[in-house]
Parts: structure tokens; sequence; C-alpha cells
């Protein structure tokens, strides 16, 4: 700086003002710009020239100041790597946590992350049901996309076997059932009984 000049924010370095006054030049993309004081400056070469903030104009050509130029770039760098990095770690690992729970919640968690019995049985009845309202083949629970499905819905169920099936679960439905009907028959007074048949004419 030559003696008796005052000292100008580095922001200066990279404009020069105009003979009008009202307007200064930027040195680096050579716009010009209204002039309203040094916020003005730094607006622009925060949003169009980022880096001038980092590498001073006044050391841009001094040799002993080039290593510290590359250190402030460099750090810079790691640090936005390093922060995306980290947000990228953090997304990975709490997706699957957030997946897990969503399918967890269907039915319930343990400290062991498997179902209780109650839970267990309650889709055991749900996929009954599901088998004798839409007369589904017992063998669904052999199909491999059916297998799939249930593991998308609820990893933490395993399909009955087809013997299971048809030894245990389906007759005890059917005895849920039957004593449902034998209590409400034994309630009623009258029953009527409505028979018909095909009438089959010859011309």
């Amino acid at each position: 700086m030559r003696p008796g000049s005052k000292q100008r924010s580095t922001v200066w370095e990279h404009f020069k003002k105009n003979v009008d006054k009202t307007t200064v030049s930027c040195q680096i993309c050579k716009k010009d710009l209204k002039f309203y004081g040094n916020t003005t400056n730094l607006k622009h070469l925060k949003r169009k020239h980022p880096t001038a903030l980092i590498i001073p104009a006044s050391t841009a050509d001094d040799p002993d100041s080039e290593l510290h130029s590359i250190e402030s770039i460099n750090n810079l760098s790691n640090f936005q790597s390093s922060s995306t990095n980290s947000q990228t770690e953090s997304s990975t690992l709490n997706q699957p946590l957030t997946k897990r729970s969503r399918q967890l919640k269907l039915y319930g968690t343990t400290k062991n992350n498997e179902l209780t019995v109650a839970e267990n049985n309650e889709i055991d009845k749900c996929l009954v049901k599901m088998i004798t309202a839409d007369y589904q083949p017992l063998s669904i629970v052999e199909n491999v996309g059916f297998l799939e499905f249930i593991k998308k819905l609820q990893p933490l169920y395993t399909l009955p076997s087809r013997k299971l099936l048809t030894t245990k679960l389906l007759p005890d439905q059917y005895n849920v059932i039957y004593l449902k009907l034998k209590y409400m028959l034994e309630n009623v007074n009258d029953v009527s009984i409505t028979t018909g048949y095909v009438d089959i004419r010859f011309h």
C-alpha cells in the first residue's frame, strides 16, 4: 500500500470505481454494478466469484502465498466432502432403521425382534380367512411370489406349511365357526328349511 493511502477492505481489490462514481466495475468478470457500498460488492463476490474470497487478489501473484492458497482450497474441499459424506452415511444408516420400523409396526415388536405367539396366531388367522373366503389352494403358501410378498409385509413372520394348514389351522378355524353356529341354533325356537329343484321341460 502506498504511503498516505487509506486502508481499504480486501473486497475492493476486485473492484474499481468508474468515472461517474455511481458504479463500480468487477475486475474479474468486468461487469458494472450500481455502487451502494461494500455490501453490494461482497454480495457479488459471494454469488459470482466465491473463490475470490479464499484467494485475495493481492496475494494471487505472490509466490510465497501460493502454498497457503492451495491449502485454503483443499481445506474447503475437504470440509465440503466431509459434510457430504456425513450426510450420506447418516442417510444410509437411518434408511434401514426407518424401513425396519415401518415393517415392525404391522404387528408390533419385541426385544428379540421376534413376533409374539399372539401376533403370530393373529396373522395365521388372517391367512386361513383369506384361503377360505377366496377359495385359494393350500399350495399358495409354497408359491415363490407369495412368499416374497409376505416377507416384504412382515419379515418376522414365517408362513405355515400345507401340512400345518391341513392338520391344525383349518380344523381349528372350523371348530370355532362350528361352535358359534351351534350356539346360535340353540337359542332359536323355529327353523325353516327351503329346498329347490330343477324344472326341466321337453317340447
